[in-house]
C-alpha cells in the first residue's frame, strides 16, 4: 500500500476514534448530570422515550463511522 494511503487511514482512523469518544464522554457526562439531579433516563414521567445503554450507543456510532462498516 502507498504510504500515502497508509497515512491518510491512520488519520482517518484517528478522528473517527476521537469523534467515538467525545460521543461516549458526552453521554457520561449527560448521565453524571441526571444522577445528580435525580433524573432517570427511562423514567415514566418523563418526555422523552427510554435512551438506550451507552454501550449500544457506542457500538452503533462506532459501526456508523468506521471505514468497514461504510465499505458493507
Amino acid at each position: 500500500m502507498h504510504p500515502t494511503l497508509t497515512f491518510e487511514l491512520i488519520q482517518q482512523d484517528h478522528r473517527e476514534r476521537l469523534e467515538t469518544a467525545r460521543l461516549i464522554r458526552r453521554a457520561v457526562d449527560r448521565r453524571a448530570a441526571d444522577r445528580e439531579t435525580g433524573r432517570r433516563p427511562g423514567h415514566a414521567g418523563s418526555d422523552h422515550p427510554p435512551e438506550p445503554s451507552l454501550w449500544q450507543r457506542s457500538r452503533s456510532v462506532l459501526a456508523a463511522t468506521t471505514t468497514v462498516a461504510a465499505a458493507r
